[in-house]
């Protein structure tokens, strides 16, 4: 996307400009890629689609490899939790000092897929070595590459994962495969560079949130299961009879 075609900077410019001689005032929080529980489907929740991912693979036999390249798969990247972002927006909001400021927001660490990935899977039961085997060369930085596509992996799938939710007596669970974002995870794994943000200017305003960006993946899955959107022990689903 082109600085021409991100429509966030003509919101921007249009609500500075509104704000001057005003007597209220606003704050721009800028995440990176968000992490969170979301009651109702949605295509933009990397979470999710992970998850699902993980469970049928895991159902199929078949080691979870990511559609990703040796750059990316390599190299540090940062997340958002959701409820981080709710705190640092309710701070900004609430000091006078952070008024008509932008703030980025992460977690205030940083995972490698290398070894965040094998980690992630060990939630589920599943293991997996972090020398990931590539069939592709090393692309070129800027250029985008994948070994395969999420979203064309996912297209006939939902027959196996309704089978599994069956299997598992987490029927409910059946509505997660809505939930699946193949096009985002393209997009988020096939780049071959990083986006990483500074979060020092909300530290120099007094903002000292921090998370575990392992730790918030776990717990949003966690409360997919206890919603009986996740075909797994625990889930509190609609039990088959």
């Amino acid at each position: 996307m082109s600085a021409e075609d991100n429509f966030y900077y003509p919101q921007e410019d249009f609500l500075a400009a509104k704000q001057k001689g005003s007597n209220w005032s606003y704050n721009v929080v800028r995440p990176v890629g968000i992490i969170g529980f979301s009651p109702k489907p949605n295509g933009m929740n990397m979470a999710a689609s992970l998850a699902v991912y993980l469970l049928l693979c895991k159902e199929l036999g078949v080691e979870p490899r990511l559609a990703t390249n040796q750059i990316f798969y390599n190299h540090l990247e940062d997340l958002s939790y959701a409820p981080i972002i709710a705190d640092l927006s309710i701070y900004v909001s609430t000091h006078s000092n952070c008024k008509n400021e932008a703030f980025n927001v992460d977690n205030g660490d940083f995972v490698c897929w290398r070894y965040f990935w094998p980690r992630l899977a060990a939630h589920f039961g599943i293991r997996i070595e972090p020398d990931q085997e590539f069939s592709k060369p090393m692309p070129e930085i800027g250029a985008t590459q994948q070994e395969f596509s999420f979203e064309e992996w996912f297209a006939d799938k939902r027959e196996v994962w309704d089978g599994l939710c069956e299997k598992t007596g987490v029927r409910s669970a059946k509505a997660m495969f809505d939930y699946v974002g193949g096009d985002l995870l393209d997009w988020s794994f096939r780049r071959t560079w990083v986006t990483p943000v500074s979060i020092n200017k909300a530290r120099k305003f007094g903002w000292m949130g921090w998370v575990d960006s392992q730790e918030c993946m776990i717990k949003t899955w966690e409360k997919y299961a206890e919603k009986g959107l996740l075909p797994v022990d625990g889930g509190k689903g609609v039990k088959s009879t």
